[in-house]
């Protein structure tokens, strides 16, 4: 046997037993082994990660790893989606582990949804580096844009590397995220220091920065760098905005200095245009840092600054007229540049530092003129109180009856303006004072009907120059402060006296018959007021010689009578009414009868003259009250007036009737239902005058009248009481003409209530005037030809 031969057996001989001595191998099918790995992960035993498709499983380091990889292979920059989809892992999963990474190596960071490693950061660093060497200047806007990345981290990024990877730049003190290289502020500061050396005249700077084609910012920093270092000769004003910002060489600044300076000795004033004209933005800050050391000599103005010399010239203009007891006209002493506000400044400054009107006493017409009080009195004189001219004139106005319709009218405008100040504090709302205005309307039969007091609208002076020009009739009435005075001196009076004395004449006035104009409508008041002194002692001499006293006595006493037996039947009607509604009509009723019988009761004790209706305010009536020679009962009426007892004021009413010689007759029954029955006839008189449009007066007509036939009693209630009265009727009325009449209150209530401009606002207002309109007549008839059977 060979010797290969044997080496086959020996071979056989031990595989042989091998085979003898191994037991048999046990394999795992594949569904066993995922039964296996779930239960471990079940039990938390391993940490193991499905792929997307759930064919694989990982583990938590294998993931890391894998991702790392990724990351280089990215040259150390990947977005974590990407990373998702390239390792077939859930995203959230791929999340988590960066963070891991990112915790566990500070070489890893997480920015914007990306995985960035520092190799990249350093690249970043060195292509920074590489632009700025190109450009000579980056911002962190144009590295965000091209780099896709926030501005923070590049400015960190960039900061972090300063002298290291990025060398010779320098970051913007102003601005942070402004970065430039050394060079390049050189290379620039050369182009802009020869370009401000070429200057020789104020440039804007905007036009510098385009003509030398550099960066805003940096040039800020050059020019400034430029300035602070003395390597040019000039300097910058307005700073703060870059349109006006100038750049003013010094040299022209020395000039400039030097003309101002000869132009205010010499002119002894400085304009504060022309300053800005020669590029000063701030006159008056310039001023007062250049004169500073003869600043207390300097009077600043509205348009200008003057010195000391100017204002003593006016001064000893000052002091000549109160000598010579004349005026003085500012516009001829001031520059020729001053406008009326600085004149009206100089005269301030005189009055406030200088105590010119303190020791003169001067007078200011038309915000220019300065008028002593010499003057004035030379004005006054001929129309004083003792003068002839004036007692004639007076005498003239009193003997026409001029100065006794002046009495009635000023009477009358006084109360209408206590009325309507009242109302206006009175009234509750908007809406119920809109109510009040529409309805209001003056009606007759006694004090039934509703009245409208309108608030007086008095003119003011005028002492704005520019409203000097208006029309000479506007200014005649207004220097009779309106038409309620009595012109007993008027403009033409004055014109006269100054033309024939000549006082004007001497006088270089800029506009003279303004000043005529001004001075009159100071005076005449003043004057008026004096010859109404006048006017009243001469009325009250002939008052004393009227035969007529028994006439106006028999009047006064009809009328009081009238009111007074109006005043006891209506306080028996709001007797049947509940006491709530009772206390208000009682208040109503002190307030309108009664208040207009102390009136006509107050004229006559205090005047001995007889008005049907005096119109007189609380203030005028208290003045007259105290002209009376026994104030006390009266006084006591009109306290009893706020006390809101009717039965109290009629008794004491009887008191004050005692006094003045008055006879009271007992009111019997016949005379009682003449009395309800002419007060019928006055209202449906009235309601068949009343227009068809006037639907608020119509109703409130309508329910006096009714509730007269019905109860056989007079009412005094304003419209505000409608509805409590129609409440009140209601027992009395059919329900159809109850439900009528509520409806047309309703609807009148409603047209009160439409704010102006709303949408759809016009339309439905016409509606319900159409509606009213249809059923004003209805409403007349009724109360007109109503008969009352004792029931409903």
């Amino acid at each position: 046997m060979s010797k290969l031969d044997w080496d086959d057996v020996k071979q056989l001989a031990a595989d042989f037993q091998r085979a003898q001595l191994n037991t048999s191998l046990q394999k795992l099918s594949e569904r066993n082994v995922i039964e296996i790995v779930t239960k471990l992960i079940e039990k938390k035993l391993i940490t193991l990660y499905y792929t997307n498709d759930g064919k694989e499983y990982i583990t938590p380091g294998q993931l890391r790893q894998e991702i790392i990889d990724e990351t280089y292979l990215a040259k150390g920059r990947i977005n974590l989606v990407d990373l998702a989809n390239i390792l077939n892992i859930n995203h959230s999963i791929v999340q988590a582990q960066c963070n891991e990474i990112q915790k566990a190596d500070k070489d890893y960071q997480i920015i914007l949804g990306q995985l960035i490693h520092t190799d990249y950061v350093r690249n970043v660093a060195v292509e920074i580096n590489e632009t700025l060497a190109k450009s000579g200047s980056v911002t962190i806007g144009e590295l965000t844009k091209t780099y896709n990345l926030p501005g923070d981290f590049l400015l960190a990024t960039i900061e972090s590397n300063l002298n290291t990877i990025i060398k010779n730049v320098t970051q913007d003190k102003t601005d942070s995220r402004l970065f430039y290289t050394d060079s390049f502020i050189s290379r620039n500061k050369a182009v802009v220091r020869g370009a401000l050396l070429a200057i020789n005249k104020p440039t804007q700077l905007i036009h510098i920065v385009k003509l030398v084609n550099v960066d805003l910012n940096v040039f800020n920093i050059l020019i400034d760098q430029l300035i602070n270092d003395k390597q040019i000769g000039g300097q910058l004003s307005n700073r703060s905005s870059l349109n006006s910002c100038m750049y003013i060489p010094h040299h022209y600044i020395k000039e400039q200095n030097e003309y101002i300076e000869n132009f205010f000795k010499v002119n002894s004033y400085l304009e504060y245009d022309n300053l800005k004209r020669y590029n000063i933005s701030e006159p008056i800050l310039f001023i007062k840092k250049h004169f500073a050391s003869s600043l207390d000599s300097i009077v600043f103005l509205n348009s200008c600054c003057v010195n000391e010399l100017i204002v003593e010239q006016i001064l000893s203009n000052v002091e000549e007229i109160v000598e010579t007891d004349s005026l003085l006209d500012m516009s001829n002493v001031v520059p020729t540049i001053c406008n009326d506000q600085d004149i009206a400044d100089v005269i301030e400054h005189l009055f406030k530092h200088r105590n010119v009107n303190k020791e003169n006493n001067l007078s200011v017409f038309l915000n220019s003129v300065l008028v002593s009080d010499g003057f004035l009195n030379k004005l006054k004189k001929p129309f004083g109180k003792e003068s002839e001219s004036m007692k004639e004139k007076c005498d003239a106005l009193v003997k026409s009856g001029e100065y006794l319709k002046f009495l009635m009218k000023n009477s009358k405008k006084e109360t209408l303006d206590d009325a309507g100040e009242k109302l206006e504090k009175s009234s509750g709302n908007k809406k119920e004072e809109r109510r009040k205005k529409a309805t209001s309307g003056k009606t007759g039969g006694g004090a039934q009907g509703r009245e409208t007091k309108m608030k007086s609208v008095k003119n003011k002076m005028r002492n704005n120059k520019k409203e000097i020009d208006e029309s000479d009739d506007e200014n005649e009435n207004e220097a009779n402060s309106g038409d309620d005075k009595l012109k007993v001196i008027g403009k033409e009076d004055i014109k006269a006296f100054i033309e024939k004395e000549n006082l004007l004449a001497e006088l270089d006035l800029v506009e003279p018959e303004e000043f005529v104009d001004e001075l009159c409508k100071t005076l005449l008041p003043e004057l008026n007021k004096v010859g109404l002194q006048v006017c009243a002692e001469l009325y009250e001499s002939s008052l004393q010689n009227n035969s007529d006293k028994r006439k106006v006595f028999t009047q006064f006493e009809t009328k009081v009578l009238s009111l007074y037996y109006d005043l006891i039947l209506y306080s028996k009607t709001v007797k049947l009414f509940d006491s709530e509604l009772k206390s208000q009509l009682n208040k109503h009723l002190l307030k309108t009868l009664a208040n207009e019988t102390i009136k006509i009761i107050v004229v006559y004790m205090a005047k001995n003259e007889f008005e049907e209706s005096p119109e007189l305010s609380l203030d005028a009536r208290t003045k007259l009250i105290g002209q009376i020679n026994n104030p006390d009962i009266v006084k006591k009426l009109n306290t009893l007036i706020k006390a809101g007892n009717i039965e109290d004021f009629l008794a004491n009413l009887e008191v004050v009737f005692q006094a003045i010689d008055i006879y009271i007759k007992k009111l019997d029954k016949k005379k009682e239902k003449s009395i309800v029955l002419n007060h019928k006839y006055i209202l449906i008189d009235q309601l068949k005058q009343t227009p068809n449009d006037n639907h608020a007066l119509i109703l409130h007509l309508a329910t006096l009248i009714l509730f007269t036939i019905i109860h056989e009693h007079i009412l005094l209630a304003s419209g505000k009481f409608v509805y409590n009265i129609l409440q009140h009727l209601k027992a009395h009325l059919s329900s159809d003409l109850y439900g009528e009449l509520m409806n047309y209150h309703d609807h009148v209530v409603k047209l009160f209530t439409f704010v102006e401009g709303g949408e759809g606002v016009e339309e439905e207002k016409e509606s319900v005037l159409s509606w009213l309109n249809e059923r004003s007549e209805r409403v007349k008839e009724v109360a007109v030809s109503y008969k009352h059977s004792g029931g409903k």
